[in-house]
Parts: structure tokens; sequence; C-alpha cells
């Protein structure tokens, strides 16, 4: 039993689809590892830049009109 040109053909177009997955998932991890190595980097120079800041600044108290309840 021989293999055609056929099949030997579509057994190459195969290889190389295969290979191409197997560089194409090599790229892919490169690019996840690197990415991540940065996210750590902003990570970590965000902690050493922590300076508390408040969110919003309490309203001054005699600026704020006092408020009456309905009875009185």
């Amino acid at each position: 039993m021989s293999i055609s040109k056929r099949g030997l053909a579509l057994i190459a177009g195969l290889v190389v689809v295969l290979w191409g997955c197997v560089w194409a998932e090599r790229w892919l991890l490169g690019q996840a590892k690197q990415n991540l190595f940065q996210a750590a980097r902003q990570v970590r120079t965000l902690k050493m830049r922590r300076v508390l800041e408040p969110a919003a600044f309490p309203p001054n108290p005699r600026s704020v009109p006092a408020q009456r309840g309905l009875l009185g």
C-alpha cells in the first residue's frame, strides 16, 4: 500500500498548519508573559506611589444652609 501524491500533499499541508499553530501559540504566550510583567511593574509603581487622597472633600459646614424639619 503506497501513499498517493494527493495524500502526501495533504499530509504536508497539515504539517505546515500544525507548525503554524505551534508558532502562533509560542508567540501568544510570549505576548502574555510580557503583558504580565508590565502589569506587575505597574502595580509595583502604584504601590510605591501610594498617597492618601480623599475621593471628595467634605462640605464646609458654614456654607451648607441648615435644613429644618417639616414640623418646625
